[in-house]
């Protein structure tokens, strides 16, 4: 029945050795060190988050189950010159993903509630046009990876007049049996805006391409999907 699948949902809710950290510190000195000569602005952002989760088996697609969730993102970015009206964008971003979704099936409802925190690093291919004196329009396209660092998922499931309510912090790793989501997140995020004098006003979407579930057992796939508000301030 669907409602089992909704009760055992986060225990497949990683890939990560010590080395991936590594991996950040290092992308983030050489972005430093190219920034130290080349860089156009830095830049303050911060906005909204509406985010859910694509997932589905071999049996079928389930993601109609999945509603937005709000959240929120935050954090500092460098566009560096590339060639004329062509710059790269990349920086450090704390951003929530998850979703909400709410089963019912006869006498039973299942709620769940998922809030991950990631870090991200963007790295887009941003192109300008200038309207006139100050006022820019833009486009971005490119890949982002991301670190899980914390998360919460919280609910309860309703079976006639008994209730059993669920919150416990979400399990990072790779064992199927253990953990819930993979660390890891690649995907792609393309979007446009506006720059208005030091004003950055924006809509993005970021389309995640990396299976986080870290039991995969049944053919099981689970992807993020995040849509960004953003505000931003140039300097």
């Amino acid at each position: 029945m669907r409602w089992k699948y909704e009760l055992e949902f986060l225990n497949y809710l990683n890939f990560f050795d010590m080395k991936t950290p590594k991996i950040f510190l290092l992308i983030i000195l050489l972005l430093m060190s190219y920034c130290h000569v080349k860089a156009q602005s830095f830049n303050v952002k911060a906005g909204l988050n509406y985010s859910t989760i694509i997932s589905k088996d071999k049996d079928g697609n389930y993601s109609g189950e999945y509603t937005m969730k709000p959240g929120f993102h935050g954090g500092i970015t460098i566009d560096i010159p590339l060639i004329e009206f062509i710059t790269l964008e990349s920086g450090l971003i704390l951003s929530t993903k998850g979703f909400k979704s709410e089963v019912e099936n006869q006498s039973i409802k299942v709620n769940r509630n998922l809030t991950s925190y990631y870090m991200d690093i963007p790295i887009l291919i941003k192109g300008l046009h200038s309207v006139k004196d100050e006022l820019e329009i833009f486009g971005v396209f490119g890949p982002y990876l991301s670190y899980g660092i914390h998360g919460k998922a919280w609910g309860f499931t309703k079976i006639g007049d008994n209730q059993t309510d669920l919150k416990e912090d979400v399990k990072w790793g790779n064992d199927p049996n253990e953990d819930d989501l993979k660390r890891m997140d690649l995907g792609l995020t393309f979007g446009g805006g506006v720059n208005i004098k030091k004003i950055i006003l924006m809509i993005s979407y970021d389309l995640g391409l990396s299976n986080i579930a870290s039991d995969q057992s049944g053919g099981l796939v689970v992807n993020n999907r995040v849509l960004k508000l953003t505000a931003g301030y140039k300097f």
